[in-house]
């Protein structure tokens, strides 16, 4: 079997961008409380996307709260990037590395 063979790649379902988002919140508020505890939470499950380490019910409440908080703000656009979920993560292949995974937070949520 070759290298893509064995890559799990393309293992994963599609990422819901919502998803991602609420289980990054329900992570800072059920499993960390500081930047060095979300870190560690990533670093004992490398290659993790947030929604893997979060209830998933839990994680599409809070999404659900977050957007509308970002509405009533006014921020009608929006992104969430999941690194690693697309080029970062064909360049850790390629270079046979590990790729973890993270979400960038958008200030105030």
């Amino acid at each position: 079997m070759d290298e893509i063979g064995k890559s799990t790649v393309f293992a994963r379902a599609d990422i819901s961008p919502a998803l991602e988002l609420g289980a990054y919140e329900w992570l800072w508020l059920h499993r960390a409380d500081s930047y060095a505890g979300i870190a560690g939470l990533f670093r004992q499950a490398a290659g993790s996307l947030p929604s893997e380490l979060a209830s998933e019910d839990g994680a599409r409440a809070i999404a659900l709260q977050a957007i509308a908080q970002l509405a009533r703000a006014g921020v009608t656009t929006f992104g969430v990037r999941v690194r690693a979920a697309a080029t970062t993560r064909n360049s850790c292949w390629r270079r046979k590395t590990r790729c973890p995974f993270s979400t960038t937070r958008a200030g105030g949520i």
